[in-house]
């Protein structure tokens, strides 16, 4: 149910920003990546997602990025997600991951900030 909600405020992001909708053939996609802030580092580990999702939504065509963390019940994890309007979008994304300056520079500086042995991806099929 938690995941159902955030997947509508994404799409919520999505027409606030005046992004023009068009239908799609198959459904959109939704990655997760969630990692542990490490203690003491929580306005540097906010500082550093925004700038990836900054980078992100720079780069990712038709996609939408945003940080979440929690509000009624904050813990020390951060969450970036991104909406990709197909597959091949997505698939082209985790592809520049080893390769694009912006996401190696953030990558690089993830380790001052995020316990990233607890990092967890997901990917999400949005249920036309």
């Amino acid at each position: 149910m938690k995941m159902l909600l955030v997947i509508v405020a994404l799409f919520s992001v999505v027409g606030a920003m005046g992004v023009e909708v068009a239908a799609q053939e198959a459904p959109a996609f939704v990655w997760e990546r969630a990692c542990d802030v490490l203690p003491g580092q929580r306005g540097a580990a906010a500082a550093l997602t925004a700038e990836w999702r900054d980078a992100i939504q720079s780069k990712v065509p038709g996609g939408v990025a945003i940080v979440l963390y929690r509000h009624l019940r904050p813990n020390s994890s951060a969450r970036v997600m991104v909406a990709f309007p197909d597959l091949t979008a997505y698939q082209a994304f985790r592809e520049s991951f080893n390769t694009d300056a912006d996401y190696l520079a953030v990558f690089r500086r993830s380790a001052e900030s995020f316990d990233l042995s607890t990092c967890v991806d997901e990917l999400y099929n949005v249920v036309p």
